[in-house]
């Protein structure tokens, strides 16, 4: 990646692997080649020493998106981001739980929404709640990787 502004969505991109089981093929988001160590970095400490999992990956890529769009530029920016990413669907919050419930990055998320949660809220609202503070914890470091990447650059600029 070239120094500066240069967009980090472009550092990632889709496969498809062969069908296993079920004969349909499943796309998923990995780093571009050549991709430098920083990212790599920043997408080991999003999975919070879990194994490599394609949701991370895809919200990676998302943030950098969202970096590269000027929606995600700031630390004021990650809240109604990862707001926006919650999956609005009773259903995917189940199957989005259902993938996810034995990880660091739910026991992580987990954690955090108990907190907050508010008394007799419903289990999807709870799903929800879990899947934000996921998805604020992958934003957040994300965000915090590509500003130390371009101020790296810029020092090294001047």
């Amino acid at each position: 990646m070239s120094r500066g502004r240069a967009k980090v969505a472009a550092l990632f991109t889709t496969g498809t692997r062969a069908p296993g089981p079920v004969p349909v093929e499943v796309k998923f988001v990995t780093t571009a080649e050549g991709a430098p160590q920083w990212l790599v970095d920043a997408i080991y400490a999003a999975h919070q020493g879990d194994m490599p999992r394609d949701w991370i990956y895809a919200e990676c890529q998302a943030a950098a998106e969202a970096f590269d769009a000027g929606d995600l530029t700031d630390e004021d920016h990650v809240a109604p981001y990862a707001d926006g990413r919650v999956d609005v669907y009773a259903d995917g919050r189940f199957h989005w739980a259902a993938a996810h419930c034995q990880t660091r990055t739910w026991a992580e998320a987990e954690e955090q929404a108990k907190e907050l949660a508010a008394p007799g809220a419903s289990i999807e609202m709870l799903l929800g709640q879990v899947q934000y503070y996921a998805i604020e914890f992958i934003a957040r470091t994300m965000l915090e990787a590509i500003k130390d990447e371009n101020q790296r650059g810029a020092e090294e600029a001047s």
